[in-house]
């Protein structure tokens, strides 16, 4: 863990940040020697801004925190800012691990760092695997399996769906 500190009035940005259109909150932690100050989360991208706060409060220590944000229309590559409107510093789960290096970028107050921030962007609403199908099999269609192209995913997920079960019988 690699903390980001932000005082009073500080600003975390990530850049580079996958959207999508199911997304619903903002999910990150840090920790505060006093009690943790409420968050802003800002969420945004190409015709797209959302704006979240996640509260804060409770006892010194580690805080989890989750601000609701509005998805976009369309998935949009963008930023997540998180900002310290209050006077507690808190600091930010961060990570310099190489092995979890993507293409975010991270900036505190305009100023490129090297941790990223360790934050999830989770759906609005919980979902069962069988609903969760055609979305994932249409995030897999993006790839290339050597010759595989996406849209043979859905006849091997029917194939394996069907096919696994009746050959176990």
């Amino acid at each position: 863990m690699t903390p980001i500190t932000l005082g009073h009035g500080d600003r975390a940005c990530a850049t580079n940040v996958t959207i999508d259109t199911d997304a619903g909150r903002v999910v990150f932690s840090g920790a505060a020697k006093r009690p943790a100050p409420a968050l802003r989360v800002i969420a945004s991208g190409p015709g797209y801004r959302a704006v979240g706060v996640a509260p804060g409060g409770g006892r010194p220590g580690i805080v989890n925190y989750g601000a609701p944000i509005a998805p976009p229309r369309h998935a949009v590559i963008g930023s997540v800012c998180v900002e310290n409107p209050g006077r507690v510093k808190i600091a930010l789960t961060g990570t310099a691990e190489g092995r979890t290096n993507g293409t975010q970028v991270l900036f505190v107050d305009g100023h490129q760092v090297t941790p990223d921030l360790s934050l999830t962007i989770v759906q609005a609403k919980s979902t069962t695997y069988l609903a969760s199908i055609g979305t994932l099999l249409d995030r897999a269609a993006t790839f290339r399996f050597g010759f595989l192209r996406g849209w043979m995913l859905w006849p091997v997920a029917l194939l394996v769906f069907f096919g696994v079960p009746a050959v176990l019988d």
